[in-house]
């Protein structure tokens, strides 16, 4: 068991507790002749710590009952103790600012002080007031302020203000106290100025709230959304079904981190530990969707592979950089990080012109909104260093980004994925077979069947199955028009398909090399 006499205090190494059997009896007999003078009731461990000379006082008497009275004259003089642990005892007794009062007479007399616990005081707006006044004389190098509740912008700036004229204070911890944000700006500006650190976590409690709430909304709706998204990439192929696996796993990573972290305000070891855990998340993300975006619709292509792997090494580079905690900060935004953020957002820009020949004008629409919300986004988040509401703000712009990113997946991407089969004539034949039964037995449109399929193909392919269904229905197209009743969304593809019909010679070169393609690989499976 340790001694608790041997105990090592916060600041510095451990204090001797060597003083003359005289000298520690003078101290005792102050303090006992000083609570007879004051009626105030001895306090047992008071004496121990002045009777053994100790470097800790922690008096058992609630702090806010009248205990530290006996002990201004005492105090003034003694060279021992560095350390005053004070505690509220949970009755209601003397209002917490007389002894604030007091002990701020102490800070001003004694210079060996150097940390003041004063957690859980209950300390009000007044009881700071007065202790900020002995603060701007004191020796103290370490104040810690955490779970009192009861004080506001006020004592802040009263705070603030003594931090200003402190002459040895190095750190300060107003942790857990549910202060609003201006009365904490107040005390990190003052800090700041006098290179002292700043302890605040667990307050500004309805942002981290509201930032909680948005994206633990979001995880349950990603949640939710898994299910239609992998039930047709399931149906399409492993290599979809999988991709969308690795996308809905990101954004609940994403989601479930963020959630998790400002729901820990309070907690700082969880707090900083969800921290890195969300900023991984957010590579995640980033990796992740642009896994599903560009990589199901777009496979076969060495470029798009090529930036699909780069974002997978970046990602797994700045998880590593942010389990290590490099550049985490709360309230400070790291450039490094948003840089490559930036990096990885935007490394589709040399292939945009492929991705969008072979997703279509619609997808690439969806893809650019959603990037545009999360850009857009980067500016409340860095208005969050100033004030944590636009924190909320950012959640709300990668919340649309999100969404709009899996629209593009799901109605887009995922159906596009059986165009990213490779046909040869014999299945083009049956295609355009199986076409020509859905006109007379069920949807009686021969356009939007026809229309239907070809839009779930790449670019290539759907050239490939027009030219067969040009050669074998030609005079269809040209003895029947699109019926005016048909939809708008379906009359614009149909204009866009008979496009691609009149230039279909142009992509013959495209279409024998899909049936090649096709005839090897069949080779190969034989």
């Amino acid at each position: 068991m340790r001694c608790t006499h041997c105990m090592t205090p916060q600041n510095g190494a451990p204090r001797s507790t060597k003083r003359t059997s005289k000298t520690a009896d003078a101290d005792v007999a102050a303090y006992l002749n000083s609570c007879r003078a004051y009626n105030v009731t001895p306090d047992p461990a008071t004496s121990t710590t002045l009777a053994t000379g100790w470097w800790l006082l922690a008096p058992s008497l609630g702090f806010g009952r009248g205990g530290l009275l006996p002990l201004i004259d005492v105090l003034a003089e003694s060279k021992s103790i560095t350390e005053l642990k004070l505690r509220a005892d949970g009755e209601r007794g003397a209002s917490p600012a007389a002894d604030a009062r007091a002990l701020a007479e102490i800070l001003k007399r004694n210079q060996s002080l150097e940390t003041l616990d004063l957690s859980q005081c209950g300390l009000d707006d007044v009881s700071i007031e007065e202790l900020a006044q002995g603060l701007r004389e004191s020796s103290l190098r370490t104040l810690i302020l955490t779970e009192n509740y009861t004080f506001g912008d006020d004592a802040c700036a009263a705070l603030a203000e003594a931090v200003r004229q402190a002459p040895s204070l190095e750190r300060i911890d107003v942790s857990n106290n549910s202060l609003y944000f201006p009365g904490v700006s107040k005390i990190s500006t003052a800090s700041k100025q006098k290179n002292v650190t700043v302890e605040s976590v667990g307050n500004f409690s309805t942002e981290e709230m509201l930032s909680a709430l948005t994206h633990g909304l979001s995880f349950v709706v990603a949640l939710v959304a898994c299910i239609p998204l992998l039930t047709d990439a399931y149906q399409a192929d492993r290599f979809t079904f999988w991709c969308c696996v690795a996308y809905e796993a990101t954004l609940l990573v994403c989601f479930g981190s963020s959630t998790l972290y400002h729901g820990h305000f309070s907690n700082p070891k969880m707090f900083h530990f969800w921290m890195r855990v969300d900023h991984m998340g957010i590579y995640l993300l980033i990796a992740g969707s642009y896994t599903a975006l560009i990589s199901v619709g777009c496979r076969g292509h060495v470029p798009i592979a090529i930036i699909v792997a780069l974002e997978w090494l970046l990602a797994g580079g700045g998880c590593l950089f942010s389990a290590a905690g490099v550049g985490m900060s709360k309230t400070e935004t790291n450039w490094l990080e948003l840089a490559t953020f930036g990096v990885m957002g935007f490394a589709c820009l040399p292939c945009i012109g492929l991705i969008k020949e072979i997703l279509g004008t619609e997808a690439i629409f969806l893809v650019g909104l959603g990037g545009a919300f999360y850009v857009i986004g980067v500016i409340p988040f860095i208005l969050a260093d100033k004030h944590p509401g636009w924190h909320v703000v950012w959640h709300l712009f990668v919340m649309a980004g999100a969404v709009t990113h899996w629209f593009c997946v799901y109605l887009y991407v995922v159906p596009s994925a059986d165009g990213a089969k490779t046909f040869d004539r014999d299945d083009l034949r049956e295609i355009v077979s199986g076409l020509k039964s859905d006109v007379y037995n069920t949807t009686g449109s021969l356009e939007v069947a026809l229309l239907s399929h070809a839009l779930s193909m790449n670019t290539s392919t759907a050239a490939a199955l027009v030219d067969e269904y040009r050669r074998s229905m030609s005079s269809f197209l040209s003895d029947h028009t699109p019926r005016p009743s048909l939809p708008r969304y379906f009359r614009k593809r149909w204009d866009r398909l008979t496009q691609r019909l009149e230039g279909v010679e142009a992509v013959a070169p495209a279409v024998e090399e899909v049936v090649e393609v096709a005839k090897k690989k069949r080779r190969g499976k034989s």
